[in-house]
């Protein structure tokens, strides 16, 4: 478990628990929301084969689950930000009418393109499933890095139909390209600050960090992207406002 403690707006030093997988994008904008408002959490890496950690619950087994301290139990990414953004608001800025639009085309578009873009072959499905070894151990890494990466590859096709993508990383490119266009050459989508927008699509974005993808994605726009993502990861867990 890891733990992003910032200045808490609005809620207890106790820490959300947050049930995660970690190349989920829905799950990955969560932990950038809740970093941009300082809000403390822990992540709960869940077995993608076993879902152990979720056996407490009889009702949640998709990712992301959030606990709070008080122990309201929330599941699903937008639920989980619209009652962070309740419990610690901010400005109406942040969420206007735009930002709204643009965390949904996150969450809609973008965050769609980034499972078939690591799940291109078994191969590439193994090298996305490493992460096993260090959060699971050798055993269970074994198991998921090869048998998920056997599911992920064969379901590659069947994602992509659903959503209607041709060529993933031709059409990813072309949101990335989107993206920038939105932003323009500096700053933030929401202007001096990054707002709802912002901070969803760097979410998603994170969710390979670590996977060869992530070095594309940073380097995409003569490296315009990356310096984007370092300048919103700057504004996170504020200590003082």
């Amino acid at each position: 478990d890891s733990v992003c403690a910032g200045a808490a707006l609005g809620m207890s030093s106790s820490p959300v628990k947050l049930f995660s997988y970690r190349i989920c994008p829905f799950c990955s904008r969560v932990k950038s929301l809740l970093r941009h408002r300082g809000l403390p959490f822990r992540v709960v890496e869940v077995n993608p084969l076993t879902k152990a950690e979720l056996a407490w619950s009889t009702e949640y087994k998709k990712v992301p689950v959030a606990k709070f301290a008080d122990g309201l139990v929330v599941p699903d990414s937008a639920r989980i930000v619209e009652e962070a953004l309740r419990r610690s608001p901010e400005s109406e800025a942040f969420s206007s009418p735009d930002a709204l639009r643009w965390e949904q085309w996150a969450v809609d578009k973008l965050a769609v393109h980034m499972y078939p873009n690591v799940t291109r072959s078994f191969s590439e499905s193994r090298r996305t499933l490493e992460y096993a070894y260090s959060d699971f151990g050798f055993l269970q890494g074994v198991l998921i890095q090869n048998v998920g990466a056997l599911g992920m590859s064969l379901a590659h096709g069947k994602i992509k139909r659903k959503y209607g993508i041709e060529d993933e990383r031709k059409s990813l490119h072309a949101l990335l390209d989107q993206w920038l266009d939105e932003i323009g050459p500096e700053g933030f989508r929401g202007g001096g600050h990054p707002d709802l927008g912002d901070v969803t699509v760097h979410g998603v974005l994170s969710s390979v960090a670590g996977l060869p993808l992530h070095d594309e994605i940073t380097a995409w726009g003569d490296g315009r992207l990356g310096r984007w993502l370092n300048d919103v990861e700057a504004r996170f867990c504020p200590t003082e406002q």
